[in-house]
């Protein structure tokens, strides 16, 4: 993922935490490449996010409904909106990237 859209992680700045309910916390350091994920979660992070360990596993089998989490409660997301977005556009696959610049143009 990160070969993808290194260039996007390089320039944004910011700090997202994250707590996995049974599994463990991290923080991302956008624009960081020496430290980019630590262990724990920075309480004073940029964006904070909470999931549930089944929502944790659908994240990462690429099933997660992030409206339908959220409005049930299973991930609860604080903070900088331009982040979460941008954090978003990098989770996207390149191919789907391309996709969208084509259609755009």
């Amino acid at each position: 993922m990160l070969s993808h859209h290194l260039e996007t992680f390089l320039v944004a700045r910011g700090v997202m935490a994250f707590s996995v309910q049974g599994a463990g916390t991290w923080t991302v350091r956008w624009g960081d490449v020496e430290t980019p994920v630590l262990a724990g979660f920075a309480s004073d992070a940029d964006v904070k996010i909470w999931l549930s360990e089944s929502a944790w596993r659908a994240w990462m089998a690429g099933d997660l409904d992030p409206y339908r989490s959220v409005a049930s409660g299973e991930v609860v997301v604080d903070g900088n909106e331009t982040l979460l977005e941008t954090f978003g556009y990098f989770l996207r696959p390149a191919n789907t990237l391309f996709d969208v610049y084509l259609q755009q143009g």
